[in-house]
């Protein structure tokens, strides 16, 4: 079963803010307009691909050299860069999610291919439940538990 999780409010919010930014005269400056850092949050879509989660995150200009990945518990930190310090095209891009609990958190594998960062992060095989049979004093397994053969102890 796959679904599809794509829509991002705080993505948003930050397209808001560019084309405010646009409007009075910084969309090309980085950050402020006075030389600092833009930060954004990078545009993301995740989908379930049978045992994994497939999370994929725009990041337009980044390498593979600019991006940085944790792992701490159940959260995960993603940032990046574009640019150099002082370049209007200096970007910072930073995202931290919290981590489904079955997540296999030592199995996560990350790939950037033309500015696009995917994050496979497979599932932890759940144990499957058990049966334990049960028998009686006389050592005797209840009828159909412990296979086709019943002993009786006389």
């Amino acid at each position: 079963m796959v679904r599809t999780f794509s829509w991002d409010p705080w993505q948003e919010l930050e397209a808001i803010r560019g084309e405010i930014n646009r409007l009075v005269g910084r969309g090309g400056q980085g950050g402020d307009g006075n030389g600092s850092v833009r930060t954004e949050r990078p545009p993301m879509s995740a989908r379930e691909d049978g045992d994994t989660y497939v999370l994929t995150l725009d990041m337009p200009g980044v390498t593979t050299d600019g991006v940085d990945i944790e792992v701490a518990e159940s959260t995960i930190r993603i940032s990046a860069e574009r640019g150099r310090e002082g370049d209007a095209t200096h970007v910072r891009y930073e995202r931290t999610l919290t981590l489904p609990e079955h997540a296999d958190t030592d199995r996560i594998e990350a790939e950037m291919r033309d500015g696009v960062l995917t994050l496979r992060i497979p599932r932890r095989q759940q144990a499957t439940p058990k049966r334990i049979p049960v028998r009686d004093a006389h050592g005797n397994y209840a009828a159909g538990r412990e296979g086709d053969t019943i002993e009786a102890h006389v």
